[in-house]
């Protein structure tokens, strides 16, 4: 695709998840200091300590991905290494949101026992891979399983995505509306440098140049 010759548009769509998350970050914030604007799951009691962890967690995955956006943009270029960098920030602020989500609910006293949990627990495993194998990407690592698997999770996570958006037709909500899109743009842009002619070719084959700002 066109858009990943230049690494800025690739920087400008992380650009645009950071802003979704740093949305969050005030939305949820705001609701510490001014109540009933927005809608909480109906199995959270304690509405301030729920905001107060998601608020939290929005803005050090805003951090993160505007962190992100800058590294692509200031780089090489290489699209093998842009695929890496992508791939372990969507990784590590999978594994974070899972964690601060999961947070939020036990922290307002959620009422529907562990079940409450699933949606965050496929979240973190998910990360994890991403975080697993876009450091075997940064590292040097090529095999057709590697980008097999990756296509596997992002898929799963571009799913996800709409499942969360078609979730707004039973009871719309913010935060869940750009959650979504945020998600939808992650597993886009990630399954277009993995669908790559270029990339496919180096991680299938295994012929791949590491630049020197990815050499760990």
């Amino acid at each position: 695709m066109s858009f990943l010759e230049n690494s800025r548009y690739v920087g400008f769509g992380l650009e645009l998840v950071a802003v979704f998350y740093a949305f969050q970050f005030l939305d949820y914030g705001s609701t510490l200091f001014v109540e009933g604007h927005i809608q909480f799951p109906d199995i959270v009691t304690d509405q301030k300590m729920y905001a107060l962890f998601m608020s939290l967690g929005g803005i050090i995955v805003a951090a993160l991905y505007f962190m992100c956006s800058q590294r692509i943009e200031q780089g090489s270029g290489e699209k093998v290494d842009i695929l890496a960098d992508y791939v372990k920030t969507a990784g590590i602020t999978m594994v974070l949101n899972a964690l601060f989500g999961s947070m939020a609910l036990f922290a307002g006293k959620q009422t529907d026992g562990i079940f409450a949990y699933t949606e965050n627990v496929i979240l973190f495993m998910i990360g994890l891979i991403a975080i697993f194998f876009g450091r075997r990407v940064n590292n040097g690592n090529r095999h057709i399983l590697i980008w097999f698997i990756l296509i596997l999770a992002f898929v799963m996570m571009f799913l996800f995505s709409f499942l969360i958006l078609y979730h707004l037709t039973e009871s719309f909500d913010l935060n869940d509306m750009f959650l979504g899109i945020a998600y939808l743009i992650i597993s886009i842009f990630i399954l277009a440098l993995l669908t790559n002619e270029d990339v496919r070719e180096q991680l299938l084959k295994g012929r791949c140049r590491i630049s020197s700002r990815n050499t760990e």
